[in-house]
């Protein structure tokens, strides 16, 4: 009696091809992935830098600074202070204990709120790992805004902290 071979499953080299196969297909993915995702927070944290710098020009201008009630109203004690060189967002404090910070829905966990601020126009040279997220009000009257992510935020890209400030084009990586 002849009994036929099983040839219902898979060999060991069919297998093995399939795994290979897979393995470069994650080895030329990955990196192209990790890059999106990089990119993506450099675009998030300047295109929050933008909104912050935004909403602060249009709060002065909509609320004229007079009033000191809602949620998204300067106080003029905050606005005051503005003025000339870059400061820090947590430098700022209202009466009642209401921050910048708090106002433009800065947190601690993701952006450097204290520190040092620059004392120049924003660069990878005077940007680290120090350097707190900053506001300033120009002799023009325009708002500039540079926020700086935490290491370990969710701005983080690799061993670096990202910065942006409202008014470049891009988004920086600086060495922590």
């Amino acid at each position: 009696m002849v009994r036929k071979l099983n040839s219902k499953g898979f060999t060991l080299v069919e297998l093995l091809a399939v795994i290979v196969i897979l393995a470069l297909v994650l080895v030329l993915t990955i990196p192209n992935v990790l890059n999106a995702m990089n990119n993506s927070r450099v675009s998030s944290i300047h295109s929050k830098a933008k909104s912050v710098a935004n909403w602060y020009s249009e709060s002065i201008l909509a609320d004229g600074l007079t009033t000191n009630e809602a949620d998204k109203i300067i106080p003029t004690a905050i606005a005051n202070q503005v003025t000339g060189t870059w400061k820090c967002f947590g430098d700022f404090t209202a009466s009642g204990g209401t921050t910048l910070s708090d106002l433009a829905e800065l947190t601690s966990a993701d952006f450097v709120l204290t520190g040092t601020a620059p004392n120049a126009t924003p660069s990878s040279t005077n940007v680290g790992a120090t350097t707190c997220s900053a506001i300033r009000q120009t002799t023009g009257g325009k708002v500039e805004v540079i926020l700086v992510g935490t290491t370990n935020g969710k701005f983080a890209v690799g061993g670096g902290t990202v910065y942006a400030w409202s008014e470049d084009t891009n988004g920086m990586v600086v060495s922590s």
